[in-house]
């Protein structure tokens, strides 16, 4: 007779849900290259993934995004997938705006780190 319970894991916990029940979802894109390698809009396009639920807890939810579990909890302000195809999108163009703005301080800083790295003619510093 064992003494200690059964080891719980992350499969345990949480109601199970009928497959093909209730889908959130996640939007990304595709964004294409034209012929001489350079990023275009053309044939560029967005597209939402179905993260299929697994189970339903008090917290939140477990879904399915290509084989991994990811837990999706209700009341956190960024979430990996949405219930809804338009919170989804919304949640897209935030993660894009922010993560346009976080790469122009980037190349700001890279473009300073450049000038620091020049004379006073513009000719590269030399040691």
């Amino acid at each position: 007779m064992d003494v200690f319970p059964k080891e719980i894991t992350f499969a345990d916990l949480g109601q199970k849900v009928a497959p093909g029940k209730r889908h959130y979802y996640r939007y990304d894109a595709m964004v294409n290259y034209d012929y001489m390698g350079r990023l275009t809009i053309d044939g560029s396009f967005l597209f939402y993934h179905e993260c299929e639920i697994l189970r339903e807890t008090p917290c939140g939810v477990w879904v399915n995004f290509y084989g991994t579990e990811k837990l999706v909890i209700h009341h956190h302000k960024k979430k990996f997938a949405h219930p809804t195809k338009k919170a989804a999108l919304e949640s897209y163009y935030k993660r894009k705006a922010k993560q346009v703005e976080l790469l122009k301080v980037q190349l700001m800083k890279a473009e300073i780190s450049l000038i620091l790295t020049k004379d006073i003619n513009g000719n590269p510093i030399t040691t």
